[in-house]
């Protein structure tokens, strides 16, 4: 009888609990809305411990176990390469009363190991989660662009000019 209770014992201990915290993963669609790659898409996923979730409102960030997988342009990042990885901390999802309602993500070019292959993109920032289909509304880039002056030509003839007419000036002779 006692062996018949010691393996009752062990079965019952082995068995999770509905108390007991999980992990819980949630896959997301990122899409740019702004800069001149409007349009594109990165895929993601992030993983989070729902003993960590309360009633209310909440932000769990990396110091509690929060991973972040983000598939952009080719490349694959996680939560160390966020910019404020630790410091911050961040990366940081926010739920109210259960509910993820932000994921605060940002990949800034040259900082923990992140190198975009599209050298315009300096940063990437995902944030805002539609409750309706748990699914990122969006994610905004900081672009490099080179931004052409249109007076810049017309002051290099201005400017050539000017010198010429004062260089020529001077040549002329005074005939009385």
């Amino acid at each position: 009888m006692k062996l018949k209770s010691l393996v009752i014992a062990v079965l019952l201990a082995g068995m999770p609990l509905a108390t007991q915290a999980s992990l819980v993963t949630k896959t997301f669609i990122s899409t740019i809305t702004v800069g001149s790659l409007a349009g594109s898409y990165g895929t993601g996923s992030f993983t989070y411990d729902d003993a960590l979730v309360i009633t209310g409102y909440e932000t769990i960030s990396a110091l509690d176990g929060l991973k972040v997988n983000f598939t952009f342009d080719g490349q694959v990042f996680n939560e160390t390469n966020d910019r404020d990885y630790i410091t911050d901390p961040y990366p940081a999802l926010t739920f109210v009363n259960f509910q993820a309602i932000d994921l605060n993500y940002l990949l800034a070019n040259g900082v923990n190991g992140v190198s975009f292959a599209n050298s315009t993109i300096q940063e990437l920032y995902i944030s805002g989660l539609n409750a309706s289909t748990n699914g990122y509304d969006f994610a905004n880039t900081m672009e490099v662009t080179s931004v052409p002056i249109p007076g810049a030509i017309w002051m290099l003839f201005s400017g050539l000019t000017g010198l010429l007419v004062l260089g020529n000036r001077g040549k002329k002779t005074n005939t009385f």
